[in-house]
């Protein structure tokens, strides 16, 4: 919980790793023992950290902002689903101004609560992704999932800014269109090898304005392509 996170990073400033339970993990049943507050202290105390990992529910623009204020070397950052705002354009883009050094990031969206199924939150917008794109241009990996208002605007600079990317995941990004497609097979085509798009219309969700002409267009430019998926199915 956050009294051993705590302990951990005054007895450890050389840590360079670390994954926080999760709701999945058996080594621990109590994800809430673990605050924002905790994850601040974590970050000024171990300000070596290249890889953090744990539920959302711990992270905040506070927890962000720390991280990019105080942990540089930090190239991998895996949030899970975020709940409730807590995230917001303001976090993301304080921390890729202080870790330009991030080559993988997940920052999917999720449902606001079990009693509000189908809602996502929308707290990062085309400011909060461009932000990371201009700062973090060594991007190889991105999860966007279900962040609905990311728009072409915002997956445009990505690509133009981001040309080592490798693995884009924009499931149920329902406000994208065939131009986004083009600017991603435009900058990185031949690199891209992994490609979730927002896909139909199910379970409440809008459907986007990526067209079969359109997919078709974009794989033609995209060589290296192993793994592309609607929604949550993989083909």
């Amino acid at each position: 919980g956050g009294r051993s996170i705590r302990a951990l990073a005054a007895a450890c400033p050389q840590l360079t790793e670390l994954r926080l339970p999760t709701a999945h993990d058996g080594s621990c049943t109590v994800v809430e023992a673990v605050h924002e507050a905790d994850v601040v202290c974590l970050a000024k105390g171990c300000c070596h950290l290249t890889l953090l990992r744990g539920p959302c529910a711990s992270f905040g623009d506070a927890a962000l902002s720390a991280l990019g204020q105080h942990c540089a070397q930090l190239t991998e950052l895996k949030l899970g689903q975020c709940h409730d705002n807590r995230v917001t354009n303001r976090g993301l883009c304080a921390l890729a101004a202080g870790c330009r050094a991030l080559r993988i990031v997940d920052v999917t969206g999720g449902f606001v609560s079990d009693d509000h199924l189908g809602q996502r939150a929308d707290g990062v917008t085309d400011e909060g992704l461009c932000g990371l794109a201009r700062a973090c241009r060594g991007l190889t990996h991105l999860n966007i999932w279900c962040w609905r208002n990311i728009t072409d605007a915002g997956i445009e600079t990505l690509a133009r800014h981001c040309v080592n990317l490798q693995e884009l995941t924009a499931s149920r990004c329902a406000g994208l269109t065939d131009a986004s497609l083009r600017s991603l097979a435009m900058h990185i085509g031949p690199r891209l090898r992994s490609f979730q798009w927002p896909g139909d219309a199910d379970e409440g969700y809008a459907a986007s304005g990526i067209t079969d002409a359109g997919l078709k267009a974009f794989l033609n430019s995209c060589p290296q392509m192993n793994d592309i998926g609607s929604g949550m199915l993989v083909f």
